[in-house]
C-alpha cells in the first residue's frame, strides 16, 4: 500500500518532534528514515503507527486517511505491522508459534499455511520448533519480521531493528530483510541511524534533522545530489570548500578551476568535494600534506591538509603514501554540487544552489 504524509507536525509531551514533513512511499517499496539521535525519526514512525496523534497534516495508507486533526484511527484498525527495536519475541513460544501469534482469528488451516509460507521465505523452516533463546541475533530478527508480516499488513514499520547486531551482520541481515519484505510485496518504512544500511537497501531515503525532512529521494540522489548542507555533511564522506563562479562560467576553487553548473549565479558559493572527485597527481600545482591514512583493504583513505589549512579526503588504491608526505592533488571534472555561501541549511524543496 502507498504511504503518504502531508505537511505533518508531531508533538511529544508538548515538544516539537516533526515539522512540515511530506513524503510519498510508493506501493511495494522500502523507505529508510535516516538521521542523528533526536532527529524525529521514531516520533514520525509512532505517528504513522497511530501511537501519537499529529497536531497538523494528514497520514494516508493506500486510499484511506488514517490520521488528521480531529480524526485518529486506532492503531489496530490501520492494518500496519510493527517491528520494534527490542523485537518483543515471546520467550515461552516456539518460532512457529511466535510467527503465528497474531493470527488467532484465522482458521487453523489458514494459520498453519501462512506460518509455513513465512518460515520458508525467511529461511526459518528448520528452526520452527526452537525457542527465541536458542536463536542467534540475526535469526531472532527474521522471526520478528516474519511475525509482523504474518497478518498481511498494508504497511510494515521497523524501528532500528538491527541495532543489536554488529556492523557486518547488520548489512547481511538488512539485505535478507529487504528480500523478505519485497518478496511479499509489503510497503516498508524503516528507521535507522546507519547510513550504510540505508544506502544499501532503501529504494528511497529520508534524511531528518531537528524534526525536519531535508530530503526524500533515491540513495544515489541523496549521496550525489544532497539537497541541503546538512545532508551533504551527514551522508557520505566529503567537505564543503569555499569557491566562486566567475563571469565566464568557471568555478574557481583552491583545488583548481572546473566548469560551473549551467545557470550557476556569479559569486561566492560552497562546493561539495567527495573523495571520488579527487586524485593524486604529482604534476598538479596544488599540493597538500597527508596527516591521516585509513587502510580499508581494497583501498586507503588519505586525509590531506591543503595550504589554506582546510582538509580534503582522497582515495588511493595502494599504500604508496604515508603520513607526512607532500602530494599533488587534482580536482576532477564532475557535476559539482554547490550551495549558497555561508547559508543556513535549506529545505529539500529549495535544493542546492544552481543545481
Amino acid at each position: 500500500m502507498r504511504l503518504e504524509l502531508k505537511d505533518l507536525r508531531v508533538e511529544i509531551a508538548g515538544h516539537l518532534a516533526c515539522e512540515s514533513v511530506s513524503l510519498v512511499l510508493p506501493d511495494g517499496q522500502l523507505g529508510c528514515l535516516l538521521g542523528p539521535s533526536g532527529s524525529g525519526k521514531t516520533s514520525l514512525l509512532r505517528a504513522i503507527a497511530g501511537f501519537v496523534a499529529p497536531v497538523r497534516g494528514e497520514i494516508r495508507v493506500g486510499e484511506r486517511c488514517v490520521a488528521q486533526p480531529g480524526r485518529q484511527l486506532a492503531p489496530e484498525r490501520r492494518g500496519i505491522g510493527m517491528v520494534f527495536q527490542d523485537l518483543a519475541l515471546l520467550p515461552h513460544l516456539s518460532v512457529r508459534d511466535n510467527v503465528g501469534f497474531g493470527l488467532w482469528q484465522w482458521s487453523e488451516a489458514k494459520r498453519r499455511d501462512r506460518v509455513r509460507e513465512l518460515l520458508s521465505l525467511a529461511g526459518l523452516g528448520r528452526l520452527a520448533d526452537r525457542y527465541p533463546h536458542e536463536l542467534s541475533g540475526g535469526q531472532q530478527q527474521r522471526v520478528a519480521v516474519a511475525r509482523a508480516l504474518a497478518p498481511r499488513p498494508r504497511l510494515l514499520l521497523m524501528d532500528e531493528p538491527f541495532s543489536g547486531l554488529d556492523a557486518e551482520q547488520r548489512l547481511i541481515m538488512a539485505q535478507q530483510m529487504r528480500d523478505l519484505v519485497i518478496g511479499t510485496g509489503t510497503t516498508t518504512l524503516m528507521v535507522t541511524h546507519d547510513q550504510r544500511e540505508a544506502l544499501a537497501i532503501g529504494d528511497l531515503i529520508g534524511v531528518l534533522n531537528q524534526g525536519r525532512l531535508h530530503q526524500w529521494a533515491s540513495p544515489q540522489a541523496v549521496h550525489d545530489r544532497p539537497a541541503t548542507r546538512f545532508v551533504a555533511g551527514f551522508v557520505g564522506d566529503g567537505v564543503l570548500l569555499p569557491a566562486s563562479v566567475d563571469d565566464s562560467g568557471r568555478l574557481q576553487t583552491e583545488l583548481g578551476d572546473i566548469a560551473a553548473p549551467e545557470g550557476a549565479a556569479v559569486g561566492a558559493v560552497s562546493l561539495l568535494v567527495r573523495p571520488p572527485c579527487l586524485r593524486f597527481d604529482p604534476r598538479s600545482p596544488v599540493e597538500g600534506v597527508i596527516d591521516q591514512c585509513l587502510y580499508r583493504g581494497a583501498d586507503t583513505l588519505y586525509r590531506v591538509c591543503l595550504a589554506s589549512g582546510r582538509y580534503v579526503v582522497v582515495i588511493g588504491s595502494d599504500q604508496a603514501h604515508a603520513v607526512g608526505d607532500t602530494v599533488g592533488v587534482r580536482l576532477l571534472a564532475h557535476a559539482p554540487v554547490l550551495f549558497a555561501a555561508d547559508s543556513e541549511p535549506r529545505t529539500a524543496s529549495e535544493g542546492p544552489a544552481a543545481a
